[in-house]
Order: structure tokens, then C-alpha cells, then sequence
């Protein structure tokens, strides 16, 4: 999809339409719950999306290095989502190291 001179991937287009995120920021009171969101579109997501577009296009890996509680983790989980819904027998694999 291109819109106003941008072209994002599908996974972006996904995960910009159809992931959710619980709202951090509008917490009315502690225990009180959290609302639903639609993430907002960022220029690093948007960069990191088209790294993976182009890896992918040339059968290679990716790899970030990145601070803890930037949202990759979801981003990463959405393209999961995708790519399980989306393509008939695709193989999905999720794993994190623990550093004990």
C-alpha cells in the first residue's frame, strides 16, 4: 500500500490495521484495566519492516540489536500472526533467551 509518497510492507500493513496493543499511556487508575489500541505509525518500525521485506527478498536473516520495551517483541508477534493466518502452511517459530 503506498500512501502520501510511503509504501509500507504487508506486514506493516497488518500490524498497523489489525494488531492490538494494550494502551500504556491513558491508565485512568492502578488495576483499573487497560484499553485496546492500534499502534501508531513510527519511522524505525517503519525502516525495520522494509530490512525484513529486503532480507527476506534475498533469502537472507535478520538480526537487531535494540533496547528492552521498544515493541519489537510485537511487532515481531504480529508478523507471526501474519505470516499463520496468511500463508497455508507456513512454518512459525517464536523463541527468547533468558539470561539467568
Amino acid at each position: 500500500m503506498t500512501s502520501h509518497g510511503y509504501t509500507i510492507t504487508g506486514d506493516h500493513y497488518f500490524f498497523l490495521n489489525f494488531y492490538r496493543l494494550k494502551d500504556l499511556v491513558n491508565v485512568k487508575e492502578a488495576g483499573g484495566g487497560r484499553n485496546d489500541i492500534f499502534p501508531n505509525f513510527l519511522e524505525g518500525q517503519y525502516e525495520w519492516f522494509h530490512y525484513l521485506k529486503m532480507a527476506r527478498m534475498l533469502k537472507l536473516n535478520a538480526c537487531m540489536m535494540k533496547a528492552r520495551g521498544a515493541g519489537y517483541s510485537e511487532i515481531e508477534a504480529s508478523i507471526l500472526v501474519n505470516s499463520y493466518n496468511c500463508i497455508r502452511g507456513s512454518v512459525n517459530v517464536a523463541c527468547a533467551y533468558a539470561d539467568n
